[in-house]
């Protein structure tokens, strides 16, 4: 099978793309990262350019990847689409690990209520798209992905027709999201954070990658050059309330940033090695294939940690050498946890779950 007949090339095969992996690997090392640092690190590093990244990157990638994906359902997309067997496909690999964190996330939600008198019990309709009994962070990726995953092969309908004009329309309707919520109280502001349309343009953007990945293709020099606007918006308001849109402080991830993010995954596919020829690349490109399973123990993994190390009061009281060995040792236990804890997922799902 052809998987690209009007792409640039790089390394394209009908299995994985070794880039690919890496990226998502780079992603959700990042968002342990995020979870882990205090915020006037993220602020005095400008983290809205690097680790405040990883879930745009991920919806850039998803973008990426249901392009490579969807070809394999059908040619026409919506008018010959297998509709049961892509989300027979897609959902298997999404609710069945969900699964065990919901469980997981109500005992852990239980047993806070019950020993630590924390009652931040969650028991609404925002259970049915995605949002887990007992929250924690990153919770509202879980509602976007579902959301996307449904409506993807429809925007890659619309996208395949004309790729132009459903980027310039698709970028319309995302702005025109982001300035009626920014301006009508219609939801509060969680119930926003759940809602995927806010991401519309950065999965087209994920569909455009995959169709012109040359880093120096004269169809991606709009994009180089709008990325330049994404950088200097970031750099101002990345992390400070931009008046126009909703979103209180996460202006990171909206369209205005999205051409960096766009910018920054074409860059990585074109300079990340094309095979895992180190253990530094194998490890990062395992994460990668592990990203849904780590992300999703990440969520009930750090509201614990948190109350175990006292965070982030723990590195409080300390010169600044301390502080940052302390971090080191905390980084360093979140991701080798989060890792095997996303292992020991996939494991369980795989030898219990999946016929």
């Amino acid at each position: 099978m052809n998987t690209n007949t009007n792409a640039e090339t790089i390394n394209i095969k009908p299995s994985r793309i070794a880039q690919i992996d890496i990226i998502k690997g780079i992603a959700i090392i990042g968002v342990i990262i995020l979870h882990s640092i205090p915020a006037k690190i993220k602020m005095s590093t400008h983290a809205a350019l690097h680790i405040q990244q990883a879930v745009p990157v991920f919806i850039v990638v998803f973008g990426f990847n249901s392009r490579l994906l969807l070809m394999r359902y059908s040619s026409k997309y919506t008018r010959d689409f297998d509709w049961r067997r892509y989300l027979s496909n897609r959902f298997s690999r999404i609710v069945l690990p969900l699964s065990l964190i919901w469980v997981l996330s109500l005992v852990i939600g239980i047993g806070m209520k019950s020993f630590l008198k924390d009652d931040v019990m969650y028991f609404g309709p925002m259970l049915l798209f995605g949002r887990l009994p007992y929250r924690g962070p990153g919770n509202y990726y879980i509602s976007v992905i579902i959301q996307l995953v449904i409506i993807a092969p429809i925007l890659l309908s619309l996208y395949e027709k004309n790729k132009k004009l459903a980027l310039i329309g698709i970028f319309l309707v995302d702005l025109a999201f982001q300035l009626g919520f920014g301006s009508l109280s219609i939801v509060d502001e969680a119930t926003y954070e759940y809602i995927c349309t806010r991401f519309l343009f950065m999965m087209v953007l994920g569909f455009w990658l995959h169709d012109h990945m040359d880093l120096f293709s004269k169809n991606n020099i709009w994009l180089l050059l709008l990325s330049t606007f994404s950088i200097v918006y970031l750099v101002s308001f990345g992390n400070t309330e931009f008046s126009y849109f909703r979103g209180g402080m996460n202006n990171y991830e909206n369209l205005l940033a999205s051409f960096y993010t766009a910018a920054l995954v074409l860059t990585l596919l074109n300079i990340l090695p094309k095979e895992e020829k180190n253990i530094t690349s194998r490890f990062v490109a395992k994460c990668g294939r592990l990203s849904w399973q780590i992300f999703l123990v990440q969520i009930v993994y750090f509201p614990i940690i948190r109350y175990v190390v006292d965070y982030p009061n723990v590195f409080k009281g300390h010169d600044v050498s301390i502080q940052m060995a302390l971090l080191i040792v905390y980084l360093s236990l979140n991701i080798s946890f989060c890792y095997l804890l996303g292992y020991a997922l996939q494991r369980f799902e795989n030898k219990y779950l999946r016929l």
